[in-house]
């Protein structure tokens, strides 16, 4: 089962404390809605039976953090599909995102944009994903992996034995979430290391790196993301990233 989750800041920004009801409706357009997350989950729902969790104005540290302790508290779903709101893939790439998931027992991430707020015009950006130096590959029946360090989440999917091994390794980082003693693992608290400040994604893989879960980027994937078509290709053993427009 696909645990699904996405961030709607923008859009519950835009529709203030409406933002709840506003959402439901765009969720009944289902691949009609004009919501890019909610496509990628009509998409999700085509490979495997998903439940839906979405996250309005929260702080996004927080709101990742509480969808990986909703996965884990899950009886049934073994995989986490965390997409943000503007990130679209078909159930071609939702597939093989969560077969290669479950096969390395890891973080696997479609490519996407890093976002930035001082790209010039024009610039069409860049990939959000960190590779080895020399990267290594895996094949499976039906996916190309390249090794990377670390990854954006614009669009991952993660194995829960991945996601426990690193929470295992970290109770330090649990927090309560309410009265009740319902906690969450704050596996996407920022932190800094080596004079660098890390962002919740990329903290988040320091620690996954640091649990031996291994973190791979799908290849011969495409996903439109704030509109623009991300590839990551594979020619003669070096990956390559294009945008189009």
């Amino acid at each position: 089962m696909i645990f699904f989750s996405t961030y709607v800041y923008a859009f519950a920004k835009q529709h203030g404390s409406a933002w709840g009801s506003e959402f439901k409706r765009e969720l009944r357009e289902g691949p009609r809605s004009s919501l890019p997350c909610v496509r990628t989950y009509a998409a999700a729902t085509a490979v495997d039976d998903c439940m839906l969790q979405v996250s309005g104005p929260s702080r996004i540290p927080q709101a990742r953090s509480q969808s990986a302790g909703m996965l884990l508290r899950s009886p049934r779903a073994d995989i986490w599909v965390c997409c943000d709101d503007d990130v679209e893939a078909g159930p071609d790439v939702i597939a093989r995102l969560v077969r290669a998931a479950r096969t390395t027992r890891g973080v696997v991430s479609a490519p996407c944009l890093q976002r930035s707020t001082d790209r010039a015009e024009g610039d069409p950006g860049i990939l959000n994903i960190r590779m080895h130096a020399e990267p290594a590959f895996t094949h499976g029946d039906e996916f190309l992996l390249a090794s990377i360090t670390l990854t954006g989440f614009g669009l991952v999917a993660l194995h829960r034995d991945g996601v426990q091994a690193i929470a295992d390794q970290h109770p330090e980082l649990v927090v309560d979430l309410d009265e009740n003693g319902t906690s969450f693992p704050a596996l996407f608290a920022e932190q800094v290391g080596n004079r660098k400040w890390y962002g919740e994604d990329n903290s988040f893989c320091l620690r996954a790196n640091r649990a031996k879960v291994p973190i791979h980027a799908l290849c011969s994937a495409t996903v439109v993301h704030a509109g623009r078509r991300c590839e990551l290709e594979v020619f003669e053993g070096v990956p390559y990233f294009r945008v189009h427009d």
